[in-house]
């Protein structure tokens, strides 16, 4: 179960594996697999091409982006799951990230089913540029219609590494979910951080500052 027998810490897993402790066996039924990164926005750092390390990264994990969706069972019931895998980019969110997780939760409100998400992203992927940005309003605009309007059934996970405003339910001790903004003059650091089996609560405390 990639936990530590002496001390209880959990260890990290691979998409894969979670898709294989999370699912009915022999019910997964993957979506979008060939859909690939290809490199919008022609990034390159000093070090080498994006789409290099995307190369890179294809051959290391043998996934073609850093999530997986799927349709699937959980205790006989179907659902519609993605799963995020932080060795991919950290688990970076860019076009088709973002296009997968929106295609997975239009699946599901078409489709009346319930949507597990689980993530492990450090972010944007910013060597996208703006087109990863605008990821988030586009998925946002996918659940609203799925939660608001559909009044469907969407749980989502985090697991540890991931990045962001959040407030959550999880089982992980020792797990890292910092939070960290600069939105134009204001600032904004955590006030409290619970860990611990049952709750992990983050509340935020803005301050204004002038430049």
């Amino acid at each position: 179960m990639n936990i530590c027998e002496q001390c209880g810490y959990h260890l990290k897993i691979r998409s894969s594996d979670r898709i294989e402790l999370s699912i009915d066996p022999g019910t997964w039924g993957p979506m979008d697999e060939d859909m690939i990164s290809l490199d919008p926005i022609e990034f390159q750092s000093e070090e080498e091409l994006h789409k290099d390390r995307i190369d890179f990264y294809q051959r290391k994990t043998g996934l073609t982006e850093a999530i997986q969706t799927s349709t699937g069972q959980l205790n006989g019931i179907p659902i519609a799951i993605g799963v995020m895998d932080f060795q991919f980019i950290g688990g970076s969110m860019g076009s088709v990230v973002g296009e997968k997780i929106t295609r997975l939760i239009e699946y599901a409100t078409n489709n009346f089913l319930p949507l597990i998400l689980v993530c492990a992203s450090g972010g944007a992927r910013m060597q996208e540029g703006s087109l990863s940005l605008m990821q988030i309003a586009k998925i946002s605009s996918a659940l609203y219609d799925y939660q608001s309007n559909k009044k469907l059934f969407y749980v989502s996970i985090l697991t540890s590494p991931t990045t962001g405003d959040l407030y959550l339910l999880t089982s992980i001790p020792r797990a890292f979910y910092p939070f960290l903004f600069d939105h134009g003059r204001g600032q904004g650091k955590i006030e409290k951080l619970t860990l611990g089996l049952g709750i992990i609560r983050l509340e935020l405390m803005t301050s204004t500052t002038s430049r």
